[in-house]
């Protein structure tokens, strides 16, 4: 999913075809998604995590707070994944540790690999 603001889809959509080619089930909410309406999509769905892309604008000072949000409106055990293009200048400026940033595609399958399968 890419939150507020963020327009692609392409590093979305990606994620979500990576996790089901690992066992898992995705749910893509597509781009510029609410906050609220990504942390109700996880709690309806149980969701082990939230995977978002965020690559422009790469200086959204809303975002900040948005993701921040995100953490505090989900339960702990969700983890909460951004990668992309624009996640270097979010990585000190944001300061939820629930918030896990990755560097590419292999980055976001090792971390899949670190979640419990569904049976």
């Amino acid at each position: 999913v890419t939150p507020p603001r963020q327009l692609h889809e392409l590093g979305a959509l990606l994620c979500a075809v990576a996790a089901v080619t690992e066992g898992f089930e995705a749910d893509y909410l597509g781009p510029n998604t609410p906050i609220i309406e990504i942390a109700r999509a996880a709690e309806l769905r149980k969701a082990s995590m939230i995977a978002l892309s965020i690559i422009y604008p790469k200086d959204d000072g809303l975002l900040i707070r948005d993701l921040e949000d995100l953490a505090e409106l989900t339960p702990t055990e969700t983890a909460i994944v951004a990668g992309g293009g624009g996640t270097e200048w979010y990585r000190s400026r944001i300061h939820s540790p629930r918030i896990e940033f990755l560097d590419d595609l292999a980055s976001f399958r090792n971390r899949l690999a670190l979640l419990h399968r569904p049976v």
